[in-house]
């Protein structure tokens, strides 16, 4: 849509002479740049399409991206955890979160000591399981 506007805008702006050489001179624009309003107002309407051409660009990276996820989670294992993914990819995608943030989103101190306590729980249970099946001297039958 994007390409068939600025198609449209060149072949009018070219069949009316508005070009010299590599340079843009049609007599409106020249005299809407003349008053200090409209130069703020073609300012902000050049910044709202860069922001929205952006947005727009954005939307469409995140939406094939997420396509190819999801198509490589229904090619592959599928387990518990493949819905997971897809919804944290959309999470970390949200328009207002920046590409130069380092972590994704939900991972913060809370998450981060959540999954030590797990880790400490398991390892916890792992070396009582361990003290109690096992006898690493050799003196004897332990937990039997």
């Amino acid at each position: 849509v994007f390409g068939l506007l600025i198609a449209a805008l060149l072949t009018w702006t070219l069949g009316t002479g508005s070009w010299n050489e590599l340079t843009f001179s049609h007599p409106t624009w020249e005299l809407l740049l003349a008053a200090p309003t409209w130069r703020l107002v073609v300012l902000i309407g050049a910044i709202g399409l860069t922001i929205g051409g952006h947005f727009m660009m954005r939307n469409m990276a995140t939406k094939n991206t997420l396509a190819r996820l999801q198509k490589e989670i229904s090619d592959g294992l599928n387990t518990n955890f493949s819905g997971m993914l897809p919804h944290a990819f959309q999470k970390s995608t949200r328009y207002w979160r920046s590409i130069f943030l380092k972590d994704p989103a939900g991972w913060g101190s809370r998450s981060r000591r959540r999954l030590a306590e797990v880790a400490a729980e398991s390892d916890a249970y792992i070396q009582a399981l361990n003290d109690q099946y096992t006898d690493p001297s050799g003196g004897g039958n332990p937990g039997r």
